[in-house]
């Protein structure tokens, strides 16, 4: 079966062949692409065992040359290419403004990576980054039991469990506290203002 046939180009040659050549295995590369991305993330997996960079951490100067870049550079070439030559464009302009394309394809793509992974890096939370701050009582403290404080972590507020480092201590809704330590991922506070010869 000849695909090019199947899409309606079974009549190109010369340029407009490299140009269709592009813009199918880009499309098909795609598609390909968003269906492992439906099926549960398995295109990572997959692309690790094939040594293909899709690590968002990477310096941006790699980022453009991940699988989905290519990808992208690939699709756009093809489509832009083509498009133009097909319309009596010369071929030289054809060619310059499908490289043209595709490379903002690319940079646009590793742009688009740089953005999701700072959301992804400052949702990352480090609760660790919480001792030593200053909370409100959200949910009161019992002496023994577990409430809630709301105390900012990396720029943000956050509402998480807390205990009293003293077992007898009791906080109300409202009252100001200070984180001293985290134990089992819960907040252990003291009293704004106590100092540590004061404990």
């Amino acid at each position: 079966m000849d695909l090019f046939e199947w899409v309606g180009l079974g009549d190109v040659t010369g340029l407009d062949l490299l140009f269709a050549s592009a813009a199918l295995v880009g499309g098909l590369l795609f598609i390909a692409w968003f269906f492992l991305l439906m099926i549960g993330g398995l295109a990572g997996g997959l692309l690790d065992g094939v040594g293909v960079d899709v690590d968002m951490g990477a310096d941006l100067s790699f980022k453009a040359f991940t699988f989905q870049g290519i990808v992208a550079f690939v699709l756009m070439f093809g489509l832009v290419g083509l498009a133009l030559s097909r319309s009596d464009m010369h071929q030289m302009v054809a060619l310059l403004a499908g490289t043209a394309a595709g490379g903002a394809s690319m940079w646009t793509m590793g742009k688009m990576f740089q953005v999701f992974y700072s959301v992804q890096s400052s949702g990352n939370m480090n609760i660790d980054n919480a001792v030593g701050m200053n909370g409100t009582v959200y949910m009161r403290i019992k002496p023994g039991e577990v409430g809630q404080i709301q105390v900012e972590v990396q720029g943000a507020m956050r509402t998480l469990d807390a205990v009293a480092k003293d077992p007898e201590a009791y906080f109300k809704s409202g009252d100001t506290v200070t984180v001293k330590e985290i134990i089992a991922g819960r907040m252990v506070v003291i009293p704004y203002g106590q100092t540590s010869e004061s404990e």
